[in-house]
């Protein structure tokens, strides 16, 4: 039986989630986990979600979104996904136009990008549990690596506290045999619920856990 996920209000997104836990044996669908992730990484009052589709040899197509746009969101991906690459800034932007990190305002997760290329998923997650925080709040398979997130009782100010941000970031890195070139507050990282077009077939962005 095919189930109908409706996305068109906040309201919806909070009734399939509910479904979802009911239904836990399927997998969620792309709106249900968009809505989930960014929710948690995300407060009203951040400033603006930044969003990335990427294509090589194409023009990137850029656009910022209110904290709580899901519908705009949705928008963005269905015109772009179905051949580009979709990311978001981790941390949240003060203004719209600009992405980088004089520009962010607060981060509300520490994060790890691990590629299976470099690091072997065996040896990956064998860091993972002996790591000093073994638990991510977060799991995103990105088609073949992880990205890990540590959601923050407190955000990080990055105005104020960008430097050692980048240093914890950088140092989580080194233990879990990440990529030390993502570890930077500003950074983009791939979206659930989108494929990653490195391969073909394209591979699914999907929640591991959350």
């Amino acid at each position: 039986m095919t189930h109908t996920w409706r996305t068109s209000t906040p309201a919806d997104y909070e009734q399939a989630e509910r479904d979802a836990i009911r239904r836990e044996n399927e997998p969620l669908p792309g709106p249900v986990q968009r809505h989930w992730f960014l929710s948690r990484l995300f407060h009203i009052g951040d400033g603006w979600i930044e969003l990335r589709a990427l294509l090589p040899g194409t023009e990137p197509k850029r656009k910022f979104f209110a904290v709580g746009d899901f519908d705009g969101i949705e928008k963005f991906i269905e015109l772009y996904s179905g051949d580009r690459n979709i990311y978001f800034g981790v941390a949240a932007r003060r203004i719209k136009g600009d992405g980088s990190l004089t520009n962010c305002s607060v981060m509300r997760a520490f994060f790890g990008d691990i590629d299976f290329k470099i690091t072997p998923e065996t040896e990956a997650r064998k860091r993972l549990a002996a790591f000093i925080y073994p638990n991510p709040t977060l799991r995103v398979r990105s088609g073949y690596g992880l990205h890990l997130y540590w959601v923050l009782s407190n955000p990080v100010d990055l105005q104020r506290n960008a430097a050692d941000c980048k240093r914890r970031l950088v140092g989580m890195a080194d233990a879990l045999g990440g990529d030390t070139g993502s570890a930077e507050p500003a950074h983009i990282l791939r979206l659930p619920g989108t494929l990653n077009f490195k391969y073909s077939p394209p591979r699914e962005v999907t929640l591991e856990h959350f």
